[in-house]
C-alpha cells in the first residue's frame, strides 16, 4: 500500500487564532471602507459645490 501524501500546510493555527485574525481583518476592512466612503462624500460635495458656484 502507498502511504498517503502529507498535505501541504502553510501554517498551523488553532481555531481561536484564526478567529482572532478574521476579526482583525474585518476591523481593517471596515476602516478602509469608511475612509473610502468619506473620500467619495468629500469628492461629491466638492463637485456639487463647484458646479453651483460656476453657474
Amino acid at each position: 500500500m502507498k502511504e498517503p501524501k502529507a498535505r501541504f500546510v502553510l501554517a498551523e493555527a488553532t481555531l481561536a487564532e484564526v478567529n482572532k485574525q478574521l476579526k482583525l481583518n474585518m476591523l481593517v476592512m471596515a476602516a478602509v471602507v469608511f475612509v473610502l466612503f468619506m473620500n467619495i462624500m468629500k469628492f461629491m460635495a466638492e463637485k456639487a459645490f463647484s458646479t453651483r458656484c460656476s453657474q
